[in-house]
């Protein structure tokens, strides 16, 4: 996809998604309308179809991967630091599953498109990047709206196959990541498969080991305790799962490219600070 607009800490992309060969994850909250067509996301243990039309958004801590696009696709993505949302103060129904890692879709509104289109032709100076952050916060409040009227959206089961495994694999880490004793084999042999055949097969869906998914998973929840509570670090390096603080401490600047109350200092202090650049708080 090719990007098309990059100025002020946001990035909006615009054109035929392909397909993301491994999982990743990203500090910033992400935006998608799907313009035509369909695509479809892999978000750890269940997957997720974005219709045309519907809003989709989420904090992109948790390891995410694109594993269908339907013939025909066009759509956008507009990246926005978490520093801003957390400065739009959006009410919970939002705010909450946001930063909770959940995934959010919202109702069709027949305004987007040319919203979507004047995003794309402003110029990168300061008055239109106002005007932008005003209709972004708009959006973002109307898609809160959708929230509280909407059930949350359904994850489904991928298909049967490698991709299904892999599935119930993430499923099991996915529950069981605050046990800092958690073997891998133990999970493989819970779904009934031997740990290498485990391993390769996760590793083929999501382009990462299953260590790898649990630390950025475990490391995706710290993020979260760091910036919704006062928790101690030691609290949270025992609440998100890890055995020591020392390995904590080196999961989380790898994932973020700060100490965790560096990280939680910054998305406070830009969030508070209206006027200041908007600049993103983690580290793709």
């Amino acid at each position: 996809m090719e990007a098309v607009w990059a100025h002020f800490g946001f990035h909006l992309h615009q054109g035929e998604p392909g397909l993301m060969t491994e999982a990743h994850r990203h500090g910033e909250i992400e935006l998608n309308f799907v313009r035509e067509g369909e695509v479809e996301y892999l978000f750890g243990p269940g997957a997720l179809a974005l219709p045309a039309g519907q809003p989709f958004v989420f904090w992109g801590v948790r390891p995410h991967r694109v594993v269908r696009v339907a013939p025909g696709t066009r759509m956008v993505v507009l990246t926005v630091p978490l520093a801003t949302v957390l400065r739009f103060a959006l009410p919970a129904a939002l705010a909450e599953p946001l930063l909770r890692g959940e995934p959010v879709l919202g109702e069709t509104d027949p305004g987007d498109p040319a919203l979507l289109d004047r995003w794309l032709r402003d110029p990168a100076d300061p008055e239109h990047r106002a005007a932008f952050e005003l209709e972004l916060h708009a959006r973002l409040r109307r898609l809160a709206l959708d929230t509280r009227r909407a059930p949350h959206p359904t994850m489904r089961a991928p298909p049967r196959g490698a991709a299904g495994l892999a599935a119930r694999l993430a499923e099991s880490l996915v529950a069981r990541y605050a046990d800092p004793t958690l073997g891998l084999g133990g999970v493989a042999r819970d779904v009934g498969v031997h740990p290498n055949y485990a391993a390769a097969v996760f590793r083929e869906v999501f382009g990462l080991s299953m260590n790898a998914f649990l630390t950025q998973y475990r490391v995706a929840h710290a993020q979260r305790l760091l910036l919704v509570t006062d928790q101690p670090v030691l609290d949270i390096a025992a609440e998100a799962g890890f055995g020591s603080v020392s390995r904590f401490y080196v999961a989380f600047r790898d994932a973020t490219g700060f100490t965790p109350l560096q990280y939680r200092r910054r998305t406070r202090d830009v969030s508070s600070e209206p006027t200041r650049e908007s600049r993103a708080p983690g580290v793709r």
